[in-house]
């Protein structure tokens, strides 16, 4: 269990750990099954809108969750869709620039996460 210290980190966890498991993917050191039963699932989604998360993420985790279909209906786009899928994710953390710096000063140097 981790626990974030608010939306904006939560936000950011989940966008760092959903384009390591698109990258582990796209690398072929984890499987589908393996990054749906991580994160890409429609209860993490619910899970995360209902914490207040953004509706762009909880769409993102949506989408994720229908790489399966792509992999067995079009396996020749399943790259592409890998790739788009982690730009997306990323452009959630570039979208907020400022965000290293609000951290630093909401809460010194005190861990942004607990692991338990």
């Amino acid at each position: 269990m981790v626990e974030a210290l608010g939306a904006e980190q939560a936000t950011r966890l989940v966008c760092t750990l959903a384009i390591g498991l698109l990258t582990s993917l796209r690398d072929e050191a984890i499987t589908l099954e393996e990054a749906e039963w991580t994160l890409f699932t429609p209860r993490t989604a619910s899970l995360l809108q209902d914490k207040g998360l953004s509706p762009e993420l909880c769409s993102l985790i949506m989408e994720a969750c229908e790489l399966e279909d792509v992999q067995s209906l079009r396996p020749d786009r399943l790259e592409a869709s890998v790739q788009l899928l982690r730009e997306r994710f990323a452009a959630i953390l570039h979208s907020d620039p400022g965000y290293a710096q609000r951290a630093s000063e909401k809460i010194g140097r005190q861990d942004l996460y607990v692991i338990r």
